[in-house]
């Protein structure tokens, strides 16, 4: 597991900081009212994408257990063409109501509508095959991934930007560097891989796919919505260059939030195969959870300390927004532990969290409405949400009930095929 984990670490710290680079060269090159609407439409699409990945991923870590790879592939392939057929449709509905669309986004070219139903076909089948090499825990790919989608997008992106294409050229870019890494995941995902069964673990349990889709899918937009909505409402309520200066607030507090999701991507095949160990399971939450707080208090006190220095050096246009930063990184770090329990309770099915999860998430949009008089507003709710989140997430997750498993050889097994 140790390798497995500085892959993990390393890898997408890397492609992090590429991504990083990414949102300076936003905030530099576009407008402050384009860098806002950019902002939120990456967060949009985001939301619903990776809620059947991890379906996907149990599949996988179930398959992988009975060394049954062509019926692993079938199953994948039958989710791809459905996802893909809802999200071009999706894609064509968005062409047709472009001018609305235009207008909730606020952005002004219908080339841009062309890249947006584009990006929501990329971004829906993206985690699909993804997830195939999470379940077999092939993490020495699984770590480049970000790395290589990190430093296309970053140098398409440069240069859409540098011919003038501004928010179609982010759109597009993001588009073209998903499809060159769906292509290589998906060809490295044929081939036949047996991971190796972690010794002392629980047997695997086959799952509902209807239930724990559903599952999912609540957990998912949940925690997802939790983090991604203060950029969607920031940009309607306050547009213009304040949504840009909140979004570049975002770019910076979100790294709070990197190394917690990680240690949870990490984990999550552990945890699937070892439904039957929550002693164990706690305890690797609760190491998680001690980490993400003490690199949360650290990083909010750097910026506490550097962050107008920063902002004035790499985005000076918004040096004024620097004193908001350490109060959002500490929500953002919170909302990482919300998000982590939520992992937790996917790879356990475990529908709890998620359905409290979701009622947080409507209590926080409305409080971003009852109080939006201020930028200093909004970051107090969203702080006091993501407290809220952080403590519900982690008791239902220290209180979970151990669940009933089968052996993959047993006759309930067989049963549940």
């Amino acid at each position: 597991m140790i390798p497995g984990m500085l892959v993990m670490l390393i890898g997408p710290r890397i492609g992090d900081v590429l991504s990083f680079v990414y949102g300076l060269l936003l905030g530099r090159w576009l407008s402050g009212a384009e860098f806002g609407q950019a902002s939120a439409i990456l967060n949009a699409i985001s939301i619903p994408a990776t809620a059947l990945g991890v379906l996907i991923c149990r599949e996988t870590v179930w398959c992988s257990a009975r060394n049954q790879h062509a019926e692993l592939l079938q199953y994948v392939w039958r989710w791809f063409w459905r996802v893909a057929g809802a999200t071009c449709a999706l894609g064509v509905l968005v062409i047709l109501f472009s001018a609305y669309v235009g207008t909730i986004f606020r952005y002004e070219y219908r080339s841009t509508t062309y890249a947006l139903a584009a990006f929501i076909v990329t971004t829906g089948v993206g985690p699909l095959w993804g997830s195939v090499i999470q379940g077999q825990r092939r993490f020495l790919l699984l770590g480049s991934v970000p790395m290589v989608q990190g430093l296309s997008k970053l140098l398409l992106t440069a240069a859409l930007l540098y011919t003038g294409w501004q928010v179609t050229g982010v759109l597009t870019a993001q588009v073209l560097s998903s499809v060159l890494v769906i292509g290589w995941i998906m060809l490295m995902a044929q081939r036949r891989y047996v991971a190796p069964q972690p010794a002392g673990q629980g047997a695997t349990t086959k799952i509902s796919d209807r239930w724990s889709l559903l599952n999912n899918v609540i957990t998912t937009a949940a925690t997802i919505t939790l983090v991604a909505i203060d950029v969607l409402v920031v940009n309607f309520v306050f547009p213009g260059a304040m949504a840009g200066g909140y979004a570049a607030v975002s770019m910076f507090g979100k790294i709070a939030t990197y190394i917690p999701e990680s240690i949870a991507t990490f984990l999550q095949p552990y945890l699937m195969h070892a439904r039957g160990a929550p002693t164990q399971n706690k305890y690797y939450f609760n190491i998680s959870c001690l980490i993400g707080v003490a690199g949360t208090l650290l990083l909010a006190g750097f910026f506490w300390l550097c962050g107008a220095g920063l902002f004035s050096r790499l985005l000076p246009a918004y040096v004024a927004y620097a004193p908001y930063l350490p109060l959002y990184t500490l929500a953002m770090g919170l909302m990482a532990l919300a998000r982590m329990a939520g992992t937790f309770a996917m790879a356990r099915d475990d529908a709890r969290v998620g359905i409290w999860l979701a009622g947080i998430a409507v209590l926080q949009l409305g409080g971003f409405f009852l109080f939006r008089q201020t930028l200093w507003h909004i970051i107090g709710v969203e702080l006091a949400i993501a407290a809220l989140a952080a403590c519900v997430g982690i008791v239902l997750t220290s209180t979970a009930a151990r669940p009933a498993v089968c052996s993959a050889g047993s006759e309930a097994g067989r049963l549940g095929d």
